[in-house]
């Protein structure tokens, strides 16, 4: 038996794959049975492509100078400290 537990989900056994730790014959066998159920399977071609998707999207904008001054006068406005 592995010492580290086997992936139960789809989000599971991506991370494991694209990590590279998904091996040995206990994972692969454990792969095999676990997507020969057909919602396993779409599932996890549904959170691959997620996955696929989202690294495509750009950074989110970083704030200004501006925006980081008025959020922190924000705070401490509600903290009630000056």
């Amino acid at each position: 038996m592995s010492q580290k537990p086997l992936p139960l989900d789809a989000v599971d056994w991506l991370v494991l794959q694209e990590s590279g730790l998904a091996e040995g014959r206990e994972a692969a066998q454990h792969w095999e049975e676990w997507c020969a159920d057909a919602g396993n399977r779409a599932e996890y071609v549904f959170i691959k492509q997620f996955a696929r998707d989202l690294r495509k999207l750009p950074p989110p904008r970083l704030p200004t100078r501006q925006e980081l001054l008025a959020d922190a006068a924000t705070d401490k406005g509600k903290s009630g400290v000056h």
